[in-house]
């Protein structure tokens, strides 16, 4: 039986995108009242969000780049392991 593949938000990306609009984690964290230690976590793809975490940091993103949810940055996970990211 071959796995089935698993799309999910790409933290990392979602992050770097906000980022890349001049935020600071520093600034995202205030914005969002997460710990910018938590944020590392998930930049560095230990760990996900909690819902209503990742739910304002959607918003923050969705707000920053002027893009909608439906365009969020996506990843693939095969059996449990994180599939690649493309530039």
């Amino acid at each position: 039986m071959l796995p089935i593949p698993d799309k999910q938000v790409d933290w990392f990306q979602l992050l770097l995108d906000v980022q890349r609009k001049g935020y600071t984690l520093v600034n995202i964290s205030s914005a969002i009242d997460v710990p910018r230690t938590t944020m590392l976590g998930w930049r560095d793809l230990e760990a996900s969000p909690r819902h209503q975490d990742g739910e304002r940091l959607i918003a923050l993103w969705c707000n920053v780049t002027a893009n909608q949810r439906a365009d969020l940055p996506m990843t693939t996970k095969w059996g449990g392991l994180s599939g690649f990211r493309h530039g």
